[in-house]
């Protein structure tokens, strides 16, 4: 990273980190991809991170791939946990608020980042 690469490629940055730590690797990832112009490729299943630095994603699931797009639209999406892949807490949240009848306050809680 210090050297400024054009490119990085990463394969679970944060698998063993608290949500603080990745929280300081998502903040330096976001820097570079903005202020630094670098291309990140991120392996990553923790999709709070993704949904929060990612332009696009692509889910695998048993070395096909079964949904790509925008971050909004593919984590967002309601079948995303039948390839075993859970939504970010946003997507969660406002999911349950919805359907409890609060719909008229997700964006009161700020977890319209992720609507589809």
């Amino acid at each position: 990273i210090a050297m400024r690469p054009g490119a990085l490629v990463l394969d679970e940055p944060t698998s063993q980190l608290d949500p603080a730590g990745t929280r300081l690797v998502g903040d330096a990832l976001a820097h570079l991809a903005t202020k630094l112009g670098t291309a990140i490729l991120i392996v990553e299943h923790k999709t709070s991170l993704l949904a929060r630095l990612a332009e696009e994603v692509v889910v695998l699931d048993a070395g096909r791939i079964v949904a790509r797009g925008s971050a909004a639209t593919v984590l967002g999406a309601e079948d995303l946990g039948t390839h075993g892949v859970r939504s970010p807490e946003a997507v969660s949240i406002r999911r349950a608020m919805e359907s409890g009848g609060f719909g008229d306050r997700v964006a009161a809680a700020g977890l319209e980042a992720l609507d589809t």
